[in-house]
């Protein structure tokens, strides 16, 4: 399954499931972020940035419909049907490609294989940190493609549209489950005047929730061979993260004092979760001094 996306935009996983400590599998009320092998502390914290308590609904935005297999993993075979086809891995190690057909497929009648759906998205109000992923094998694979499949037949392009995905309590055949659903958020277009629309853009600024950092402190560190910036940001009020730049990066708030604020645009994960600034709005500027770090921008590589 090739995905539209680079790998190092993956962030992880959001699942609405764990195990318990028998490692039986266990379904959860609301959306959780823990370890995994693609799931880091990082993606961990950045969630708990968005949603504190365990949150039953989410603002996402969706980088596609939901990608639908059927797999089955079991001691004796290993295989994932895609669009009519199939690839399977013996107990031998050997690979068989073959067909994905449901009503002709052994271990689909005997209820060995699982449909799975994955629907790949960014955050809402973090839409530049990375690309999530949440799986599920319920009924609400079906909700999902149903209605973004709509949502296209109506013209909406649902790449660039807010939806909510919730998790709704339905009853299973083991009792209380909870089954995820989509749905648009529909916003209204509001015509403002210039006072109205600066006074918003300052109510945004001192807003906690919103994509602005202030600058706190910038210094020139050693990385890789090279001298390179790493400047302090931070939300109001929130947890101070070092961020570096690189030779490509847009350096204009090296020319600027800390208490500058700005919007993130792009960024890059290096190793050991270093973050990487590539580029930026400026939203309010605090004036620097000419010489007091204009070598950082010579130097950064």
């Amino acid at each position: 399954m090739k995905l539209p996306f680079k790998k190092e935009e993956f962030l992880g996983n959001i699942r609405s499931g764990n195990r318990r400590e028998n490692n039986s599998p266990r379904n959860l009320n609301y959306f959780d972020v823990h370890l995994d092998n693609n799931t880091s502390e990082f993606s961990i914290e950045l969630f708990k940035e968005v949603y504190k308590k365990n949150p039953t609904a989410m603002k996402i935005k969706p980088i596609d419909n939901i990608f639908i297999t059927y797999e089955i993993y079991n001691k004796n075979v290993k295989c994932r049907g895609e669009n009519g086809k199939a690839l399977r891995i013996l107990k031998n190690g050997e690979k068989q490609e073959g067909t994905c057909k449901e009503e002709n497929c052994e271990y689909c009648k005997n209820g060995s294989c699982s449909k799975v759906g994955r629907l790949y998205f960014r955050l809402t109000g973090i839409e530049d940190r990375g690309i999530w992923c949440f799986t599920t094998k319920s009924r609400g694979i079906e909700y999902i493609e149903r209605y973004l499949n709509l949502m296209k037949e109506k013209g909406i392009d649902i790449t660039n549209s807010n939806f909510l995905l919730s998790l709704n309590e339905k009853n299973g055949k083991s009792g209380k489950v909870y089954v995820p659903d989509i749905k648009l958020i529909r916003e209204e277009n509001k015509v403002t005047s210039q006072s109205e629309s600066n006074k918003q853009q300052k109510e945004k600024v001192n807003n906690k929730s919103s994509n602005y950092y202030e600058y706190i402190k910038g210094k020139m560190v050693d990385y890789a061979g090279h001298r390179i910036p790493e400047l302090t940001l931070a939300r109001e009020g929130g947890k101070e993260t070092p961020v570096y730049l690189t030779k490509e990066s847009n350096k204009d708030i090296l020319k600027l004092k800390p208490g500058t604020i700005i919007s993130i645009t792009k960024i890059m994960k290096g190793k050991n979760n270093m973050i990487f600034l590539k580029d930026y709005n400026i939203i309010k500027a605090v004036n620097q001094q000419k010489n007091l770090i204009e070598n950082a921008k010579k130097e950064a590589v």
